[in-house]
């Protein structure tokens, strides 16, 4: 992270893939970097984000509940395609996830600037 704060933050998280409270931690580092997280979503089954619930509507978050076994991933990823082509990208786009499956996503977020 630079010593110059962006505008704006998108932070979409991997809720199958981490836990409550490492989504705590993500938040309050934010905090203390004084990011401004303008677009908060997290993507998952139905179980695991209801297990969140009270968390993520703590720190404002937008759950996106998955269709079905392996539409986590891609709804993520369309959804920052969908910010990338848009007006409203933020300057920093962080990913949520302890899977490397977003590794080209976040390669084709860095080529786009």
């Amino acid at each position: 992270m630079t010593q110059c704060q962006p505008q704006g933050f998108a932070l979409l998280i991997d809720a199958d893939n981490l836990s409550g409270s490492d989504l705590v931690q993500v938040f309050d580092y934010l905090d203390r970097q004084r990011y401004q997280v303008s677009v908060r979503r997290a993507y998952g089954g139905h179980e695991k984000l209801a297990g969140m619930k009270e968390m993520l509507r703590q720190c404002a978050v937008r759950a996106f509940v998955n269709q079905g076994k392996g539409t986590t991933d891609v709804a993520l990823a369309v959804d920052a395609m969908d910010l990338l082509h848009s007006e409203s990208l933020s300057l920093v786009v962080g990913i949520g996830s302890s899977a490397a499956d977003f590794a080209p996503m976040s390669l084709r977020l860095r080529e786009a600037g």
